[in-house]
């Protein structure tokens, strides 16, 4: 095979594909990651894009930055894993349910939409725990949502344990 037949690869291509929860039924999956990974965006019109955060982010000038979560999953009946995105309020639900020294590795989780359109707000629902889930680390979590955006963070937050303090992390290389 020639490199004029095939593309070379690209390595900045999301690994995995992305979850949202539609309206209706939701979504029920197991949590993979062992922490989230936030990043600061915006909605476009047509998709989400990250926010430079700072002076030169041209749409802080038109709206107000909003933060998504994304963490790895899987579908509860499946094996393929997949990047979630979740909003605060969900993240404030799992905060309230995790004992301390405690990760959401291994939680079943049911998403669903609180009404009928797609930016309706999400709802998390946590079913139990499934034993001997293997875990995903933020530094796998965290490589996912960069290649998704295809964007190089600066300006990313991350917990490095569902308790803990949010740190904002300026050198993936280097974490706090």
């Amino acid at each position: 095979m020639s490199a004029r037949t095939n593309p070379p690869n690209d390595n900045s291509k999301s690994l995995i594909p992305v979850l949202r929860t539609k309206p209706g039924p939701g979504l029920k999956v197991v949590i993979l990651s062992t922490c989230w990974v936030w990043v600061p965006t915006h909605y476009s019109g047509k998709r989400t894009v990250v926010c430079n955060d700072d002076a030169s982010c041209e749409w802080c000038k038109k709206q107000v930055q909003t933060w998504k979560g994304f963490m790895v999953v899987r579908e509860y009946n499946g094996q393929r894993h997949a990047l979630l995105s979740v909003t605060p309020n969900v993240v404030e639900v799992f905060r309230q349910n995790l004992e301390k020294n405690e990760t959401m590795n291994g939680w079943i989780v049911h998403f669903t939409r609180l009404g009928n359109e797609v930016n309706s707000p999400l709802h998390a629902n946590i079913l139990g725990r499934m034993e001997g889930v293997p875990a995903v680390r933020w530094e796998e979590t965290l490589q996912h949502v960069t290649r998704l955006f295809k964007w190089k963070p600066d300006q990313v937050l991350l917990s490095t344990a569902p308790l803990a303090p949010v740190f904002r992390l300026r050198d993936p290389a280097n974490p706090v």
